[in-house]
């Protein structure tokens, strides 16, 4: 679900694990994970706000927002 509280879960085109980065809105990463297709990714841990998650393998962006 976007928004978020605790926890999403992302899709991806490939069975290997990638990289997903996690930045806050001024650019600063504040979180990477390697994942596959169907990973959940829990971010309880983060401040609420905006996030932009890219997979640069995938050549993906995206946008997160944390209640």
């Amino acid at each position: 679900p976007n928004p978020t509280n605790n926890d999403f879960t992302i899709q991806v085109n490939t069975d290997e694990q990638v990289q997903l980065e996690m930045f806050d809105i001024i650019g600063k990463l504040v979180k990477e994970q390697l994942v596959t297709s169907n990973s959940t990714v829990d971010v309880a841990d983060l401040k609420p706000g905006t996030y932009i998650l890219r997979i640069a393998s995938e050549n993906w962006t995206g946008k997160l927002i944390k209640r």
